[in-house]
């Protein structure tokens, strides 16, 4: 698991997973659903050309994947934006007002050079 620094705290989990049948049922932490919510998924095919979907989203602590072709290798990685008490309590702010510069006092005082 890591922690992404972003306005939207979010959790990421990755793993990878060989398709016998072209059909995967992938089995996320027990905490992964009830700490995250809008959850996002990325896909790839590893090995040789072929397709991969999400055919369920996370339901129960599981989600499904379904590849073109059986035998298929898929890597993938989950985001989900964390919503426990902490996370919400402390999002970080994406945009902040710059006080002026101690180093570039003149940027910010109408100097138009550049």
């Amino acid at each position: 698991m890591f922690h992404l620094p972003r306005s939207a705290c979010r959790n990421l989990q990755r793993g990878s997973h060989r398709f016998g049948k072209g059909t995967a049922v992938v089995t996320m932490p027990a905490w992964f659903e009830a700490l995250n919510t809008e959850f996002r998924y990325q896909l790839t095919v590893v090995g040789q050309f072929g397709q991969a979907i999400v055919a369920s989203e996370i339901t129960n602590g599981t989600f499904i994947i379904n590849t073109s072709k059986p035998g298929m290798k898929v890597s993938c990685q989950v985001t989900g934006i964390r919503q426990d008490a902490w996370a919400n309590a402390h999002r970080i702010q994406v945009e902040v007002d710059n006080a002026p510069s101690p180093y570039f006092p003149a940027a910010y005082a109408g100097n138009k050079c550049i």
